[in-house]
């Protein structure tokens, strides 16, 4: 048993917290600065292997320092990463700015290497037995984002069941990537986007009509990730909404890519839909309350469950 993430490797560069932005031709005293090795790929893959699942990485970086700081984490941290590709082109950095407020984030990105990311790293003899094919970056990938649909119906035609995070559209949701974006979801098993994104794709304000919505488009699941409110998740049956769970949130960074993690981990245990949208929420909440050695291992999250008065058949 095992999955494949297709998605973007990246160095993380944690800033806080701040009130409000500068003015131009200003500068403002900051509390804090992380240096993080990961991007969403990373941060699902290294939360994946917490929970005890193995996963596969089919990516890229650089051509540089930062490239090989990449690649020294992951396989310090023992994850599989022979079919991350070396290019010749600067590592992406995102500067991640932290608001005092709530901690909610915004982020300024340097693309790099991440514009060469193509089809060539995909091997499909490996996708063939894999379990699951999580895409993640959607639209920090330009090469791939092209062909996804192509890649998400060959995956699918081997029986390996597709999650789609596409994150936020730096472009700004015009017309027609929000048409092509509906078509691919009708090649996606489980979506998960966060509130904002959702909001943007289906054009709702309320929660249950943004899920609602996007099960029409043809996905069939949907994850709606609505971060100290919790989540909705939902088939065409069924719609759950759990609420989040109360903890210090201490760093919200790689918390979707987290929360991702725990879908995928109830998708191969068969969970159903609210024990899989608990367990989730439940990695998303240790994550984000957690500064070192963030992502939670299936003890851990089972002793949180207890300890949050669970009911014993929606353990982990």
């Amino acid at each position: 048993m095992y999955v494949v993430c297709l998605g973007n490797l990246n160095i993380d560069l944690i800033v806080g917290c701040l009130e409000r932005f500068p003015d131009w031709g200003t500068e403002t005293k900051i509390d804090s600065m992380e240096f993080r090795i990961a991007g969403a790929a990373g941060n699902y893959a290294l939360s994946l292997s917490k929970l005890g699942v193995d996963c596969i990485l089919f990516s890229n970086v650089g051509n540089d320092l930062l490239g090989k700081l990449i690649l020294d984490e992951l396989k310090k941290k023992k994850i599989n990463a022979q079919n991350v590709r070396i290019d010749k082109e600067k590592t992406c950095i995102s500067i991640s700015v932290l608001r005092k407020l709530d901690r909610e984030r915004c982020f300024l990105t340097y693309f790099g290497h991440l514009t060469l990311l193509d089809e060539k790293v995909i091997d499909w003899e490996i996708v063939k037995d894999a379990d699951i094919l999580c895409y993640l970056g959607y639209f920090v990938l330009p090469k791939l984002k092209v062909i996804s649909k192509k890649i998400l119906a060959k995956a699918q035609s081997f029986g390996v069941k597709t999650i789609l995070d596409t994150g936020w559209d730096p472009n700004g949701w015009n017309e027609k990537e929000i048409e092509k974006l509906g078509d691919l979801l009708k090649n996606v098993d489980f979506f998960s986007p966060n509130f904002d994104e959702g909001k943007m794709i289906a054009k709702k304000q309320k929660p249950e009509e943004i899920v609602e919505t996007l099960l029409e488009f043809g996905c069939g699941k949907v994850a709606l990730k609505m971060g100290e409110k919790g989540c909705i998740i939902a088939d065409r049956n069924r719609l759950v909404t759990l609420q989040g769970f109360k903890v210090e949130a201490k760093d919200t960074t790689g918390a979707g890519d987290a929360f991702n993690a725990g879908i995928t981990y109830g998708i191969l245990k068969r969970y159903d839909l609210e024990k899989m949208g608990l367990f989730a929420n439940a990695v998303a909440a240790l994550t984000i309350s957690s500064l070192k050695d963030r992502y939670p291992t299936i003890e851990k999250v089972k002793r949180f469950e207890k300890n949050m008065g669970i009911p014993e058949p929606y353990y982990c």
